[in-house]
């Protein structure tokens, strides 16, 4: 066994160890606006516009959106629509 080949297992092993996959917890659309204490037709608004303000909605199929519950709080940590550049549009 040539030493490129023992390196390249060895930091593959590494690697393996180390990447663990990432588990993305989604919330509903009425979660989302319970946390915002507004009303769910704020967050549909949001969610209809999700391409152009960053609102981070996934759409499953035409009636079921979900939210990443990760990305929805550096959103609203980021300021949310005040955080995005309307001048670029």
């Amino acid at each position: 066994m040539s030493i490129d080949v023992l390196v390249r297992d060895i930091v593959e092993q590494a690697l393996a160890e180390r990447v663990q996959p990432q588990i993305v917890e989604f919330i509903s659309i009425d979660e989302a606006a319970k946390t915002c204490q507004c009303d769910r037709s704020v967050i549909d608004s949001l969610v209809q516009d999700a391409q152009n303000n960053g609102f981070p909605a996934i759409r499953l199929s035409r009636r079921i959106t979900k939210i990443d519950k990760q990305r929805f709080f550096n959103w609203l940590r980021s300021g949310g629509l005040n955080g995005i550049n309307y001048e670029n549009r």
